[in-house]
């Protein structure tokens, strides 16, 4: 790479990864305990194999930790109006 050139990887998806998912969640900052628990009980609820999609204004990290211990892997995605898309997907084999 020659001069101040810059090249932007885009970190790869992962294969589960679908732009539709099975169930879909909206959730609100100010109601953030309730969106938690309501998120929680709907990934118990979720086959294995599927994936719950959030769309939140925030990045929701203390999720990450609680549905992955559950046996779910993430991909978080920025989008350009501000808005986070976080897909959850429950690991085939996993039982919560």
């Amino acid at each position: 790479m020659h001069g101040n050139n810059v090249v932007a990887i885009e970190p790869q998806k992962p294969r589960w990864w679908r732009d539709q998912t099975e169930v879909t969640l909206n959730g609100e900052v100010a109601d953030a305990i309730s969106f938690i628990q309501s998120t929680i009980k709907a990934a118990e609820q979720l086959p294995s194999g599927h994936t719950l999609s959030l769309r939140l204004g925030y990045e929701p990290e203390l999720l990450y930790h609680i549905l992955g211990d559950k046996g779910f892997d993430h991909w978080s995605q920025l989008q350009e109006d501000g808005i986070w898309r976080i897909d959850f997907h429950r690991l085939a084999g996993r039982r919560l």
